[in-house]
């Protein structure tokens, strides 16, 4: 099966050949130290016979991540998934995974896109936002903080995340 993406280009959409540097991960310079707050020794606490424990706990992580999969004259159209995962804590101290939810989407202005482009995505079955004809033209910061903001607004759709 062919993917939404070889679909567009199939129809006429450029592939993009760059990397955003949000794929390249983090420089080093860029991680902050953790303070330390109970000393420099590993040391073990000992927990009485009979303690209660906690409540079974959750938690939340997830991901988000894009790149520009091509662009249709000066229009980019962006692929974007987002993925999240509810872990709680059994009793017996293991995760294990209570829900998980996935989402791509493709995030481009379709009126600027050809027909046979346009048809391709809308044929696709990939989840698509429509980014208004304000923001049409050269990607200026304002169309790339617009993307962002769309790809944030998915997350509600990942179980136990809340907007």
């Amino acid at each position: 099966m062919r993917s939404w993406v070889d679909a567009i280009v199939a129809a006429g959409v450029v592939p993009a050949s760059y990397i955003p540097e949000s794929s390249l991960g983090r420089p080093d310079e860029d991680v902050v130290p953790a303070e330390l707050v109970e000393g420099d020794a590993l040391r073990a606490y000992a927990v009485p016979d009979g303690a209660v424990t906690p409540a079974p706990v959750c938690f939340l992580d997830g991901i988000q991540h894009w790149k520009v999969a091509g662009h249709a004259g000066a229009t980019p159209v962006v692929r974007a998934h987002v993925a999240g995962a509810v872990r709680r804590r059994g009793p017996d101290r293991r995760l294990r995974t209570a829900a998980e939810r996935s989402r791509e989407l493709a995030i481009t202005h379709l009126a600027a896109l050809p027909a046979a482009a346009r048809r391709a995505l809308e044929q696709s079955g990939i989840d698509i936002v429509d980014l208004p004809a304000s923001d049409l033209g050269q990607p200026t910061n304002g169309w790339w903080s617009t993307a962002c903001c769309r790809i944030r607004r998915a997350w509600p759709s990942i179980p136990g995340h809340s907007a």
